[in-house]
């Protein structure tokens, strides 16, 4: 990202393949993948790259990250959103499928990751925490792969899923 560009504006422009590098620091903008095949990816550790979310964006479901095409990866960045809905999500795939890869997630009042009814999703290498509903929570028809990740004091389940899903779980704490 650069300078004179916000993160969202970089997302905004991004084109079917790109990579959005971001430089550490704290990024308080919901996030919104319209464009197939786009990586954004922390370039340090994960607790360098901050995305935090307060509220529900004007037009937005409550979350901090909101995915709407296909094959986009998040990559080694910590999602926190921090607003008052109980249907909230961290990190929604609303639409399309999302690779949630080696990041830190947290949502104090509802879920850290949500996948809608048919979508897909790879969840690996994640540490969700203190999420006030469950880690991650998977509808109906999902496609998901949710492997290696640290998921600890959500006060529901580390991984709820919903009847007629079809994820592969495994090595997961």
């Amino acid at each position: 990202v650069r300078n004179a560009m916000s993160l969202a504006e970089a997302l905004d422009k991004a084109q079917g393949g790109g990579l959005i590098l971001v430089r550490p620091g704290k990024y308080e903008t919901m996030l919104c993948f319209k464009t197939a095949g786009v990586t954004v990816a922390g370039d340090g550790s994960s607790e360098d790259c901050v995305i935090k979310v307060v509220g529900a964006a004007k037009g937005f479901p409550p979350c901090a990250v909101v995915c709407r095409a296909f094959e986009c990866r998040l990559v080694n960045m910590t999602v926190h959103f921090a607003g008052l809905e109980a249907e909230s999500n961290a990190i929604l795939v609303q639409s399309g499928s999302l690779s949630v890869m080696n990041c830190d997630i947290h949502n104090g009042i509802g879920t850290g990751i949500l996948v809608r009814s048919s979508m897909d999703a790879t969840i690996l290498g994640n540490r969700l925490h203190d999420c006030g509903a469950c880690g991650v929570r998977l509808e109906q028809d999902v496609h998901a792969s949710v492997r290696y990740n640290d998921i600890i004091r959500c006060k529901g389940a580390g991984v709820e899923v919903r009847e007629g899903a079809n994820p592969i779980i495994e090595f997961n704490r």
